[in-house]
């Protein structure tokens, strides 16, 4: 990881620092065993693996736990989340505090998780990612914040990287942002931030950067 976005998890540990649950209420049925609930709860935080936290991560506020369970652990799964590691869709993910109206939650908590935001963001402009990690990543955002927009500007920058995955999400999305929709299936229906996005491609100031694609870096 870039060590912006290792400086915003450690903040987010420390802003999300609480005692551990002692229990997690959870499906037992289909989803947990009860060997997995206490591995969860006596393993400390930053020792939980990907393979033991994904089920949480992506049962959370569904069949698993509460808010409050989710704050604790939520700085673990940004972690593994940025690392690569965890295995759950970023959609998914980042949709997790918005079911727990984080917007309600404290100002440090949500500042972490704005300043988490901002350093992934901008690490599109520093390296290049596969085209669906960055429509994840732009998706997973858009389905947290109320105006995603302000954290797409680092794929208007003038680096290679930036060029580079700003045309993978075009690619990914051209053929239905121009009727003023995405292709990932995660975006709710009539979502705001989609049509702010679809538009956004279309737009001028991305075809000037898509054109500085075809003319320095697209292949022969």
């Amino acid at each position: 990881m870039h060590p912006d976005i290792e400086a915003a998890v450690e903040e987010m540990y420390a802003a999300f620092a609480r005692p551990r649950p002692r229990a997690i209420d959870a499906c037992t049925v289909c989803c947990f065993t009860e060997k997995e609930l206490r591995t969860l709860v006596e393993t400390p935080l930053r020792e939980l693996t990907a393979e033991q936290l994904w089920e949480y991560a992506f049962s959370a506020l569904l069949t698993a736990g509460d808010e409050n369970d989710l704050r604790y652990f939520w700085p673990r799964i940004v972690e593994l989340s940025a690392r690569g590691e965890l295995g759950v869709d970023l959609e998914i993910v980042f949709e997790k505090p918005r079911r727990g109206e984080w917007r309600t939650w404290p100002q440090r908590e949500q500042d972490a998780i704005e300043r988490f935001a901002r350093a992934q963001m901008a690490d599109l402009a520093r390296r290049e990612y596969d085209f669906d990690e960055v429509d994840g990543w732009v998706c997973g955002f858009g389905r947290l914040f109320e105006d995603v927009m302000p954290l797409l500007e680092p794929l208007l920058e003038p680096t290679r990287a930036a060029t580079v995955n700003l045309f993978g999400l075009y690619s990914y999305n051209a053929r239905r942002a121009a009727r003023g929709t995405l292709s990932n299936s995660f975006w709710d229906e009539g979502s705001e931030n989609e049509r702010r996005i679809a538009a956004w491609l279309c737009s001028d100031p991305v075809g000037e950067a898509l054109g500085r694609y075809y003319a320095e870096y697209a292949p022969d």
